[in-house]
């Protein structure tokens, strides 16, 4: 057990530094401009909007389940038992608070709470959204969260660059077998 153990942390502080080293090779590619710091301001203390969907593969389908709760079907159950987005499906159609300046929040910013959207064709579906809470933007001011935005902005890049930077390591790598026959 104590081998096993031994064994177990020597691979993961092998792991832990080829992290750290991945992590400091990615921060000196990592370029920050006022444009995206601005953005994650709107992400982090915006406006949001909270909301539900249903979506749906077809816009018939769309458009028969729009009937449905125009007609007065509960939002939550139609979700639950006909949405094709299964992760907002099991919370009856919650989806994450969003921007009214994202794709779908331009288009849905316009209603109240309470309100249902027309169909919204997107590369998922078609989307029926309800909204279900509207939160104001924070009063923090940009210049203060400043550090904070540039720290998010910098673990977003980090993130979206790892997987690809490794697998390029990978596909580029020179690898040879130095095999012995003692």
């Amino acid at each position: 057990l104590a081998q096993l153990e031994e064994k177990l942390f020597k691979k993961m502080r092998k792991q832990a530094e080829i992290e750290l080293i991945a992590e400091k090779v990615m921060e000196k590619t990592i370029t920050i401009t006022e444009e995206e710091l601005q953005k994650t301001y709107d992400q982090v203390y915006g406006e949001k909007i909270e909301a539900s969907q249903i979506v749906f593969k077809t816009h018939r389908e769309a458009e028969e389940a729009l009937k449905k709760l125009k007609s007065g079907a509960d939002f939550a159950t139609l979700a639950k038992n006909e949405s094709i987005d299964r992760a907002s499906a099991v919370r009856g159609g919650k989806m994450q608070p969003f921007s009214p300046k994202d794709s779908i929040g331009s288009q849905v910013a316009h209603l109240k709470v309470g309100e249902l959207s027309n169909i919204i064709k997107t590369d998922y579906g078609y989307h029926i959204i309800k909204i279900t809470d509207k939160k104001a933007a924070s009063n923090k001011n940009f210049k203060s969260a400043r550090g904070e935005l540039e720290k998010i902005a910098r673990n977003q890049h980090y993130k979206e660059r790892l997987g690809p930077w490794l697998i390029s390591l990978i596909e580029n790598a020179s690898i040879t077998k130095n095999l012995t026959t003692d």
